[in-house]
Formats: structure tokens, C-alpha cells, sequence
């Protein structure tokens, strides 16, 4: 169902009137930027004992498989994590019933403050430096929680088997392969990945956000940085989460980010991060999946949104690192990913 933003304002006003005295609904905007999910700022003016209060919010409309599991597991894992004081937005309202966009939805906090990507990117060589640790402490923090505390459905594999999570991990992927013949040229990246597996056997499960890049947390003008976007929170090997953003930071940003990153994040959690090479091209052969099925079939067949497909297809130089980085790493290359470069 294709909904305009201006009949989703107004089913919107309509929802909140059921349960609260709502004035108005002002700044409505739509600021989706990403693969994932609608995504709308507004402020909601209501009359409370005769007064108006005001209320700056996001609404998130989820899209593609499985909406609803996604809708109550982001919705879940932000309640907890609030309780427990890490720094994201507090949530209001989970709604998967009541499809009146079309799917599912939740209501949240909105965090007024600048992405820190952008606040790096304008920063001095000190300040970056700060800015790198304040953003590798608070992941660290994150995968230092006690990952029962989210309380999730029980786990598809067993927590105290050290090859468990990789092992269902690779399953995940085979799964995807089999259900996309399209993805035969990235067998030599399973295979790769199914013949060095025994090098990565976990030692502890983490909560794992699946998605951490400095574009994903808001710093406020108090200087407290804020996590936002929980699609994928998952419970996993920190070092597969820690290989995601090691892969972003560097694909998108400065090659160099990988290590800065890396070292600040070992010095922190007081440990390395052994095996990691491991994660990261795992973490290639995700992206770059994602990127041909979705270039090659369409994007709807992974879940993500149309429009994701032209933003993949304009980005030729992170296309480009994909491939360099793969061959560095594997020496493996895939003619067919190369040829949108």
C-alpha cells in the first residue's frame, strides 16, 4: 500500500487522538536516508488541564520480511536498554496490529543533535581523536551488557557451544544462497568463509546492534552521544558487529578509520579482538551480497526499500573499495560485482 506523507500526517493525528487530547501535529517530515524502513519527524501539540504541551517524536513504519518481528524485537531491545541507562531514545508506542500505514510502526523519542559522522568529518585531528573514543566506549559498553538481560526468544543455537553462533551464522548465509541462484558468483567467498571458520570459536555472546557507524549516533549539544536505529539488534560475537563498522567506517569514510578504530576499541574493552579479520570478510561477503541481489532482482527481495537500489547503484566508488578489499583480503574477485563500478 503506497501511502503520500501527507494522508500519513493525517492517519497519524488520527491514531494519537484515539488515546490522547491532540491539538495538532507540526514539522512533519519525512528523513528517510537509509536502505530500511519510513521514517518521519514531528512534534505533536496536545492539551493537557487546559495547557499545551508539546512532544518531539519519530515514527518508524517498518518495510519488507518479517516486519513485525522486527517492529517488536527493536521495540523490545530499546526499552530494555533504556532501562538499564544505555544511551538511546526512549520508546512510546509499539503498534503491529493496527496497520494503518500499511505495517507495522513504533513511536519513539526524537534526539535533537548533529550525526557524528559529520561532526568528525569537520573536526580537528584532537577532536577526531576524542570523538573515536567516545564512539568506540560507548560500543564497547554495549557488548559488555549481559546479552540475557534483552530477554529475547530462546537462541537457534547453543550459547555454550563455541562454534554455535558461527555455525548458525553460516547456515544463515547458505540459506540466502540457495534461495538466490542469482548469488553463485560469491560461492569462492563461502567457501572461503566455510573453510577458516575453526579460527573464530566465541568465547561469549553480546548484544550486537548489526548496524554502528558514527551516522547512527546523535551527539547532543551537552556532548552525550546517542544510539539510534536498532533495526538489526541481534545477540551474536561482538566481533562480527565490531567487523560491520570496522567495514563502513572504512568503505565510506577514511581507509585509515579501520585501524584508528580498532586500536581505540582494544584499548578500551582492555583486550584484542582476535579473529577479527574473520568477521570482516564476512562482513564483505554481507554487504556485497546485499548490494548484487538487490542491483540484480531488486531490493523488495531483501527486505529493503526501492529507492535503495538507485543509491547502491549512484555509490560506484564504495562499490569499488568492496571489491579492492576483498581481493586484498581473500584474493578472491567477483567480475560480476565489479562490472557496476
Amino acid at each position: 500500500m503506497t501511502i503520500i506523507d501527507s494522508d500519513v500526517q493525517d492517519r497519524l493525528f488520527n491514531y494519537i487522538g484515539q488515546t490522547r487530547q491532540i491539538r495538532q501535529i507540526h514539522n512533519f517530515t519525512k528523513i528517510t536516508s537509509g536502505w530500511e524502513n519510513e521514517v518521519y519527524l514531528f512534534d505533536a501539540e496536545y492539551d493537557i488541564e487546559g495547557k499545551r504541551n508539546y512532544e518531539e517524536l519519530v515514527l518508524r513504519i517498518y518495510q519488507g520480511e518479517n516486519v513485525e518481528g522486527k517492529a517488536q524485537r527493536e521495540f523490545k531491545a530499546m526499552k530494555r536498554l533504556h532501562e538499564l541507562r544505555f544511551p538511546v531514545p526512549k520508546v512510546y508506542t509499539l503498534e503491529t496490529e493496527n496497520h494503518i500505514f500499511g505495517n507495522p510502526f513504533v513511536i519513539m523519542e526524537k534526539i535533537n543533535g548533529q550525526e557524528l559522522w559529520k561532526v568528525i568529518d569537520s573536526a580537528n585531528s584532537d577532536r577526531k581523536m576524542e570523538l573515536a573514543n567516545q564512539f568506540c566506549k560507548i560500543f564497547v559498553h554495549l557488548h559488555s551488557l549481559d546479552w540475557r538481560l534483552l530477554d529475547f526468544p530462546q537462541l537457534p543455537y547453543n550459547p555454550k557451544e563455541p562454534y554455535g553462533y558461527i555455525n548458525n551464522l553460516l547456515s544463515w548465509v547458505q540459506g540466502y544462497a540457495d534461495r538466490f541462484p542469482e548469488s553463485k558468483p560469491f560461492q569462492p567467498i563461502l567457501d572461503w568463509l566455510t573453510d577458516n571458520y575453526k579460527s573464530v570459536p566465541c568465547e561469549r555472546l553480546s548484544i550486537v546492534h548489526w548496524d554502528y557507524h558514527p551516522a547512527n549516533l546523535l551527539l547532543k549539544d551537552d556532548g552525550e552521544a546517542i544510539v539510534i536505529d536498532w533495526t538489526n539488534v541481534d545477540i551474536g560475537d561482538y566481533r562480527a558487529d565490531l567487523a560491520w563498522t570496522l567495514l563502513l567506517v572504512s568503505s565510506y569514510g577514511n581507509p585509515e578509520g579501520r585501524d584508528i578504530v580498532l586500536k581505540a576499541y582494544e584499548n578500551i574493552a582492555g583486550h584484542k579482538a582476535d579473529g577479527i579479520e574473520f568477521y570482516e570478510v564476512f562482513a564483505l561477503a554481507r554487504r556485497m551480497f546485499s548490494m548484487y541481489i538487490s542491483m540484480t532482482i531488486g531490493a523488495d527481495k531483501l527486505g529493503m526499500r526501492a529507492e535503495a537500489v538507485e543509491m547502491m547503484k549512484s555509490n560506484s566508488k564504495h562499490i569499488k573499495v568492496l571489491c579492492k578489499f576483498l581481493r586484498e583480503k581473500t584474493g578472491i574477485t567477483i567480475p560480476e560485482m565489479e562490472r557496476f563500478i
